[in-house]
């Protein structure tokens, strides 16, 4: 009979490592609210909005999103239907793709649902404001600039709420309500 083998002493566990794994989780699925919530858009970010086109008479969301990123498809479609039902005005979004999106199903489904679109030609608008992961938004007033929105991996409900409650100048919570059932046809936007 053979003799069964021996067992190595198993090595202790790398704590360190695991805090570090754990941490960089944490981060990508609560990523930190950009420091102007609640304040004005950092200059750079206008400057680029302006750029782009913007909804000069009411608030309106800038939407950041990547060309592999199905949450980001995802989206797309949302703020597609959103505004070919009429719950979302076609001028209340920019958005700004990541570089390499160009001919990409997002870039596609963006193209025709917003007039204010463009391809990013560096991360500097993503780091202006502080997005860390994708698809990303904030709703924004167009007359002060400030941001009274945030939200990462949401939907266009979101985008749909978080606007009437801009439009109505509602005090607004820092933390998205869940918004699933948020769209009302007789609230376009």
């Amino acid at each position: 009979m053979a003799e069964p083998k021996r067992r190595e002493r198993a090595e202790a566990p790398d704590w360190a490592g695991r805090r570090s794994v754990i941490a960089a989780i944490l981060l990508l699925l609560n990523p930190p609210v950009p420091s102007f919530l609640r304040a004005t858009l950092p200059k750079a970010a206008i400057k680029a909005a302006e750029a782009v086109g913007f909804r000069k008479d009411g608030p309106f969301v800038i939407v950041f999103m990547k060309s592999g990123c199905h949450s980001c498809f995802s989206l797309a479609q949302g703020l597609k239907e959103a505004t070919e039902a009429g719950w979302l005005a076609r001028d209340a979004i920019t958005c700004f793709l990541a570089d390499g999106s160009e001919n990409s199903k997002v870039e596609a489904v963006m193209r025709s649902t917003t007039p204010f679109l463009a391809e990013s030609t560096s991360a500097d608008i993503f780091s202006t404001c502080e997005i860390t992961a994708t698809p990303a938004m904030l709703a924004v007033d167009s007359d002060t600039w400030q941001v009274f929105g945030h939200s990462v991996g949401g939907d266009a409900a979101w985008a749909v709420s978080r606007l009437q409650m801009g439009r109505t100048r509602q005090v607004l919570p820092t933390v998205a309500p869940d918004s699933r059932n948020a769209m009302d046809p007789q609230a376009s936007i």
